[in-house]
This record gives structure tokens, C-alpha cells and sequence, in this order.
């Protein structure tokens, strides 16, 4: 089958493997790079909706805390809280609009549908008081914690939980997982301390869970602080942008832990001002909120670059890509050309030198083994040609000598001939000779016979002659001459 197709097939067959061994690894790596790329724009999608949730979280902590300390009798904190509770329902709207801008699954409106009903009976609930703090403070909780969750199925749900890079991945578990908890921690104890603050007594059991909070909160603030660093070590603009921030807040809210310690765990009289208590943990909370921003925004930045890279990377190797394939397109064509047409004048050279045209002379084409065929083909020409011409010469030679042998022949033809005539001529004479040789020699038979006949006549004559007169004269009787034989 392989020796009935032409070689530019075979070539154009090979140029469609090649094609295809290509094809396949290309399209593995833009279905992965286009993968990657959807992820972080996903990922990047998030930032607006997760930073609003983060909103509503700061502003429920701060609800949560003046309800406990109004619903413990701070007048102070009652006139405060319609404040926070305006900025929370604004917070919910602002959720509603980052969501429906990146158009979230269903499942997840669902349950952001359900944490804005939660809410509004939690508000009438203390509007009204009909809570108590510890209540207020348990269902505030309860609440957030579910925001805490809805947290969780949106960083999973825009993949920013399966980030592959390890510096985003360390700073969205600083921004989106220990950062959240550190303040919930932090507001936890803004609302138990600000109650017990209020109410001058804080009850051995309610000390026990300050302390768990405390210690909690400081690993929380550990976790994230220790993230942020592995995050700036990997990447350097992390570092740049948020150490000293981070450095910051560290240390503020490490103040804010200690002030817990001396005016609530360890005072033997509860006399700090629970307004000043609280405020100084709002500022607490407030500061890692504002570094969570900063985390997010250079999260974001780094999402957007990321995307961007790998969108000018993936057109880059597409581009690559396709002028590699125009200049192999390209040299293969040359290839497969400087490789076809010699072997197509070779076939021309041939067929012209088996019709018998040896004038026609091939072209050089180098040293390679094209170019040692054509040298073949010309030796091969050249030795015909010097073969031809002695072949053509003898030939001459061949006709010329049987020319003059066929001359000859005609001459001892013509000279057999006039023998042939000659030999007639003497056949006829020696046919009369024989015929006068003949009749010679029945004339002498014939004179023979009468030479006999005379001599018994004389003999006869002799006897009767006898008798009658004697002997006859003894002379010898004449006996007449035969006739001689002439030729």
C-alpha cells in the first residue's frame, strides 16, 4: 500500500500526525490554562460579596454587643444601637447588590435569603425586649456563626477555598477563616464583658468563658498573624503591602486582650466604664476588619494580575504556538519541495533518456543525496551518450563494410553468372565433341568392320587361288589403313 502512494502524500500523512501529536498537548494546556482562568475569575468575583458578608458580620458583632449591654440596663448603648442596626441593614443590602452582580447558585440565595429572615426576627426580638443579655448575646451568636457558614459555602462555591497558589491560599485563610473568628471572639467578649461591666458582677462560670475566649482569640490572632508572614515569605508584594498593617494589628489587639485581663479577669471590682470597655474592642475589632480589607484588596489586585497573567501567557503560547506551526508549515513545505521536484526531474530525466533523448541535462542540487542522484543521473547520461556515439560509429563502420560486401557479392554474382554461361557454353561443346568423338568412332567401328571383311576376302581369295594356279605371289597382299581417330 506504502509504495503505491505518491511521497508528497506520505509527507502531508506525517504532517497530520505531527498535527495531531500537537493538537492533544495544546488543547490539554489551554483547557487547563482556561480552567485556571476561570477559576480566579471566579475567585475575584467573590471579593465584592465576601467583603459585604464581612460588613454584615462586623455590624451584627456590633449590634450584638449594645444589645447585650442595653438589655442590661446601659442607657448609653440603647441610644447607640439603632445606629448599628441601620448599618447592618444597609450592609444586608449591599449583599444583595455584590450578589446579584456574580449571579450565585441558587442554594446560595437560599440561604442568604434565610440569614436575612433570621435577622429581622432576631431585631424585632430586641427592639421589643423580650431578651435578656445572655439571650441577645446567645442568638446574636447563633446568627453569626450561620453567616460564618455562609461565609464557608461562598469561598467554596467561587473556589477560593481550593486556591492553587499557596500565598493567596495562606492570605484568604488570614482574611476569610482566622480573621472573621478572631473578631467573633473579640466581639463575644465585647458583649459578655460590656453586660458583666454594667452589672458590676461577673459570676465564676461567665469567668471561665472569658478566659476560654481570650485564649482562643489570641490563637486566632496568632493564626493569622503567622499566615500573613508564610504569605509575604512566598510572595513579596504581600509583604510589602500588609506587614506593617499586620504588625499593627497585632499588637492593638494584643492591648485590647490585656485590658480584658486587668479591668474584667483578674480586677478583684469591676469599675472600668463598660462604654470604654466596649469602645476600646470595637476599635479592636474595627482595626482587623480594616487590615481584612487590605488583605482582600491585595488579594483581589493579586487575583486580577493573576488572571491577567495567565490570559497574556496563555495568548503568548497560542501565539507561539501558531507561528511555530506557520514556520514548520513553512519548512516542511520547503522540505518536502526542495525534495519533490528533483526527484520529479529525475523521473523527467529518465523517462526522456528511455524515449531516447540524451540532450536534456539536470540541474545541481547540492551534495545531499538528491544532489548524488542527479550526479548519477548525469554520469548516466554522459556514459550513454559516449556509448551511443562508438555504438553509432561502429555502426557506420558496419554499414560501410556491408555496403562494399554487398558490392562484392553483386560483382561475384555478375562474375558467376558469365562463368555459369561460360560452363554452358563449354557443356554445349563438349556435347558436340562427344557427339563428332561418337561419330568418329562408328566410323571406325565401321571402317574396322570393312578392314576385317576386305582381309577375310583376301584370305578367301588366297585359298581358291591355290588350286589353281599355286601359291600366290608371296608378296604380303597390301591391306588398306583403317581410318585414324582425330580428336
Amino acid at each position: 500500500m506504502l509504495n503505491n502512494l505518491k511521497l508528497l502524500h506520505k509527507f502531508i500523512i506525517l504532517g497530520l500526525v505531527a498535527l495531531v501529536m500537537t493538537a492533544l498537548p495544546t488543547a490539554l494546556y489551554v483547557q487547563k490554562a482556561v480552567s485556571e482562568i476561570g477559576i480566579s475569575r471566579d475567585e475575584s468575583r467573590a471579593m465584592a460579596p465576601l467583603m459585604a458578608v464581612q460588613k454584615v458580620i462586623q455590624y451584627a458583632q456590633q449590634h450584638r454587643g449594645l444589645s447585650s449591654g442595653m438589655l442590661s440596663g446601659n442607657s448609653a448603648m440603647r441610644e447607640r444601637r439603632p445606629a448599628v442596626r441601620d448599618n447592618v441593614n444597609s450592609a444586608i443590602s449591599g449583599v444583595d447588590a455584590a450578589l446579584s452582580q456574580v449571579q450565585p447558585p441558587e442554594r446560595l440565595m437560599t440561604e442568604w435569603t434565610q440569614q436575612k429572615q433570621r435577622w429581622q426576627a432576631l431585631e424585632t426580638k430586641v427592639a421589643a425586649g423580650e431578651l435578656t443579655a445572655a439571650q441577645s448575646t446567645a442568638q446574636h451568636t447563633a446568627w453569626i456563626k450561620t453567616l460564618f457558614k455562609l461565609n464557608d459555602t461562598m469561598l467554596d462555591e467561587f473556589g477560593l477555598s481550593r486556591d492553587p497558589d499557596l500565598a493567596s491560599s495562606l492570605l484568604i485563610r488570614a482574611t476569610f477563616v482566622e480573621a472573621p473568628w478572631l473578631t467573633e471572639k473579640l466581639g463575644i467578649m465585647r458583649a459578655m464583658g460590656s453586660g458583666f461591666l454594667t452589672q458590676k458582677n461577673l459570676p465564676p462560670q461567665s469567668k471561665g468563658a472569658i478566659i476560654a475566649l481570650r485564649d482562643s482569640a489570641n490563637d486566632f490572632l496568632n493564626d493569622m498573624a503567622g499566615h500573613v508572614v508564610r504569605a509575604g515569605r512566598l510572595e513579596p508584594a504581600i509583604q510589602t503591602s500588609l506587614d506593617r498593617s499586620a504588625q499593627s494589628v497585632n499588637a492593638q489587639v494584643s492591648q485590647t486582650i490585656a485590658l480584658a485581663d486587668q479591668q474584667l479577669i483578674n480586677a478583684e471590682t469591676l469599675a472600668f466604664p463598660a462604654t470604654d470597655y466596649f469602645d476600646d474592642f470595637t476599635r479592636s475589632i474595627d482595626a482587623v476588619y480594616q487590615f481584612s480589607g487590605q488583605a482582600m484588596g491585595v488579594l483581589d489586585a493579586a487575583l486580577n494580575d493573576r488572571v491577567d497573567a495567565l490570559t497574556s501567557r496563555l495568548y503568548l503560547v497560542l501565539g507561539v504556538l501558531t507561528l511555530g506551526m506557520l514556520l514548520a508549515t513553512a519548512l516542511t513545505a520547503v522540505f518536502v519541495r526542495s525534495i519533490t521536484i528533483p526527484l520529479g526531474e529525475a523521473v523527467e530525466i529518465a523517462q526522456s533518456v528511455a524515449n531516447g533523448d540524451l540532450t536534456r541535462r539536470p540541474l545541481q542540487h547540492g551534495r545531499n543525496e538528491i544532489g548524488i542522484l542527479m550526479a548519477a543521473l548525469t554520469k548516466m547520461q554522459t556514459q550513454l551518450k559516449q556509448l551511443v556515439t562508438t555504438v553509432r560509429a561502429d555502426a557506420d563502420g558496419v554499414a560501410t563494410a556491408s555496403m562494399q560486401i554487398a558490392q562484392g557479392n553483386s560483382d561475384l554474382a555478375a562474375r558467376t553468372e558469365q562463368e555459369a554461361a561460360a560452363l554452358v557454353e563449354t557443356s554445349a561443346a563438349m556435347a558436340q565433341l562427344n557427339s563428332h568423338v561418337q561419330e568418329n568412332a562408328r566410323h571406325a567401328r565401321e571402317a574396322d568392320a570393312m578392314a576385317h571383311q576386305a582381309r577375310e576376302v583376301a584370305v578367301k581369295g588366297d585359298k581358291w587361288c591355290q588350286p589353281w594356279w599355286g601359291p600366290c605371289a608371296t608378296s604380303t597382299p597390301h591391306r588398306p589403313r583403317s581410318p585414324t581417330l582425330s580428336a
